[in-house]
C-alpha cells in the first residue's frame, strides 16, 4: 500500500469523512463537523514566536479566544 493511500484512510478514519469530502470541505465546515464529532471546542494554535501568551508579530497581546474570534470573521469573509 502506497503512503498517500495510507495517508488518505487514517483522515479518513479519524474524522469520519471521505479523503474527497475533506478536500472539498471549507475550514469553516469542517471546525463544525469536528466540533460536532467531538463534542469539544476546536482551536487554532499559533505556530508563531510568542511572549507569554500573545503573538510577538501583533501590535498587542491576543488571549486565545480574541485569536479564535479573529480566525473565525477571518474564514467567513
Amino acid at each position: 500500500m502506497d503512503a498517500r493511500k495510507r495517508v488518505e484512510e487514517n483522515a479518513e478514519l479519524i474524522t469520519g469523512m471521505s479523503a474527497d469530502a475533506l478536500r472539498n470541505i471549507s475550514p469553516e465546515k469542517f471546525r463544525e463537523h469536528c466540533e460536532k464529532r467531538s463534542g469539544k471546542r476546536f482551536g487554532f494554535i499559533s505556530e508563531f514566536p510568542s511572549i507569554g501568551r500573545g503573538n510577538v508579530l501583533r501590535d498587542g497581546i491576543l488571549s486565545r479566544d480574541a485569536l479564535d474570534s479573529e480566525i473565525d470573521r477571518m474564514l467567513k469573509d
